[in-house]
């Protein structure tokens, strides 16, 4: 009985949710925000470790 409850209420959920990503293009900006800030400090970084190796007396890849 009450893993039909349990079940049943995260499918629910599962569903209010993708009806909600689907409808509110706000909503899905602010859910996905984190994801593309992620991105976004990832290449960042690599581009500042790649422009960081181009200039002479860069980093090299061996550990000092």
């Amino acid at each position: 009985m009450i893993t039909t409850i349990i079940v049943g209420a995260s499918l629910a959920l599962a569903v209010a949710f993708t009806l909600a990503w689907l409808l509110k293009p706000s909503l899905r900006e602010q859910i996905e925000a984190p994801k593309h800030l992620f991105h976004d400090r990832v290449r960042q970084y690599d581009q500042d470790l790649n422009d960081d190796r181009k200039r002479p007396g860069g980093s090299s890849d061996a550990p000092e």
